[in-house]
């Protein structure tokens, strides 16, 4: 039989309970909180109004009482009876005190666990938003690195071409322009075959010996 509830750390008894146990109209109890000669303060924290609904499921007011609260309201109740209900209501909240008080550091302690794993995740996810933001970062410096080096690889090609170009057109012979421009003999060609078809000034109109296979190709 549960003599006390227990709500987080506040212990109390229920107005109904001490009707039944005390041998009382539930009616007479709540006159006799009410007809308490006691401060409005300590009527406040050892009194709590709350409602139940009662076996026709209507709602009725009942009292939630401290320790302190049970005490002052009891001790005018006499009796054998109410004299072995006094006693098992305070050894019940003498226990469940003592059980609290072991349960406290141990709360404390999952407390303090629970807030250092909360500290924990918070870090981890700031962690987790820094290296995402190293790793875009990380990635947009290897797409201007990829786009740069195919600029440089595109500008290089085109100084070839135009360095061929302008051998092409000082009458270089073409050995001598894959020699200094460290490309193959057709793609020199390909090259002087390009410009020559576009028009570029300097390059003699009259394809030389060798590039006529070429043109007819093209």
């Amino acid at each position: 039989m549960q003599l006390i509830h227990q709500n987080g750390e506040r212990l109390f008894v229920s107005s109904l309970d001490i009707s039944n146990h005390f041998g009382k109209q539930h009616k007479d109890v709540l006159r006799a909180i009410r007809d308490l000669d006691c401060s409005e303060s300590f009527n406040r924290r050892n009194f709590a109004l709350v409602e139940y609904q009662d076996a026709k499921g209507e709602k009725r007011p009942a009292y939630e009482i401290t320790r302190d609260g049970f005490v002052f309201l009891c001790m005018g109740f006499t009796g054998p009876q109410a004299a072995l209900w006094k006693e098992r209501y305070i050894d019940a909240f003498n226990r469940m005190e003592a059980a609290l008080r072991v349960q406290a550091p141990a709360l404390a302690q999952d407390m303090t666990l629970a807030r250092e794993v909360g500290q924990l995740k918070d870090a981890l996810a700031a962690t987790q938003q820094t290296v995402a933001g190293l790793v875009r970062q990380l990635m947009q410096a290897k797409d201007r690195e990829i786009r740069l080096l195919r600029l440089r690889q595109q500008e290089e090609a085109q100084r070839r071409i135009d360095r061929v170009i302008l051998l092409e057109a000082a009458g270089t012979p073409r050995a001598q322009i894959v020699a200094t421009t460290g490309l193959s003999f057709n793609y020199v060609r390909q090259i002087v075959f390009r410009a020559r078809r576009d028009g570029h000034r300097g390059i003699d109109v009259t394809p030389r010996q060798g590039d006529l296979m070429l043109e007819a190709q093209a």
